[in-house]
């Protein structure tokens, strides 16, 4: 996992409601830097 997407998982509670849009994006960020240069 990138430090961007562990910044944004580690700044959002787990019982929050935004954390399931939090781990949407974090999987889209980790899905553009694998697909990076």
């Amino acid at each position: 996992m990138t430090a961007l997407a562990a910044a944004a998982f580690s700044s959002v509670p787990k019982d929050r409601p935004g954390f399931r849009l939090t781990r949407a994006i974090g999987a889209i960020v980790a899905r553009i830097e694998r697909a990076g240069p």
